[in-house]
């Protein structure tokens, strides 16, 4: 969107050009960052799994034979949108509302 809105611009000899970078600026410095605190390499494989699970199901869905249906595909981008979403919010935002015990 952001390219066609550039393309417009430019047609239009407006002169503006889109930012590229964010104003954000991590406050925590690298070497201030604390040890991540699991298996990283196991949640990885677990979400490698759990998206391929997501894949499997909506190709099933999509075969003609069972009554599928080709408008289904977008789900698996909508689900892995999501599952990046849940998996920063339980890895770093949720959890730290969980009473002990």
């Amino acid at each position: 969107m952001l390219g066609e809105l550039s393309r417009v611009a430019r047609s239009r000899r407006i002169g503006w050009q889109p930012e590229l970078s964010t104003p954000y600026m991590n406050t925590i410095d690298v070497n201030e960052q604390p040890v991540f605190p699991g298996d990283l390499a196991m949640e990885e494989r677990l979400a490698s799994l759990m998206r391929w699970n997501a894949l499997a199901m909506v190709v099933r869905a999509n075969q003609a034979e069972l009554g599928g249906s080709s408008e289904l595909g977008g789900h698996i981008a909508s689900y892995a949108s999501a599952a990046d979403l849940f998996e920063t919010g339980f890895n770093h935002f949720f959890s730290r509302t969980r009473r002990p015990g």
